[in-house]
């Protein structure tokens, strides 16, 4: 999964996860690479549902 989880990051403009912060996870560990490679990120929380967004490559407007 880990190679899987990096090829979609290194081919995404940007990356849209649910996650919930845990740092030590696939979702993480995805998270942290698509951060390291500059991608635009957006971030849902699962029990709030709150948006975040890091990065602003594209400049999306949601």
């Amino acid at each position: 999964m880990l190679d899987r989880n990096r090829f979609l990051v290194e081919h995404a403009a940007v990356l849209l996860a649910v996650y919930n912060g845990a740092k030590r996870s696939g979702t993480g560990a995805t998270v942290n690479y698509a951060r390291k490679m500059n991608r635009e990120i957006i971030i849902i929380a699962p029990i709030t549902q709150h948006i975040t967004r890091e990065g602003s490559a594209l400049n999306l407007k949601l």
